[in-house]
């Protein structure tokens, strides 16, 4: 018997992959033109710049795993 208040695991799409890989494209971008703008001083925007990096890192990772499932 299933219990209609206990978590379900989530499901996640191909597309929806894609969606969060183009959102982070530009938030790199975004970043990459501060730290252009300002040198390596801004502090704040080279980390963001580093986590967004590997942000991507990750969705490309996991999009690369969802294809070999299907």
């Amino acid at each position: 018997m299933s219990d209609s208040t206990s978590p379900q695991p989530a499901v996640i799409h191909d597309f929806q992959i894609d969606l969060l890989i183009e959102a982070t494209q530009k938030t790199f971008d975004g970043w990459l033109e501060r730290v252009v703008k300002n040198g390596p001083e801004d502090v704040s925007a080279v980390g963001e710049l580093a986590a967004s990096s590997a942000r991507y890192s990750q969705l490309m990772t996991l999009k690369r795993s969802y294809l070999h499932q299907y």
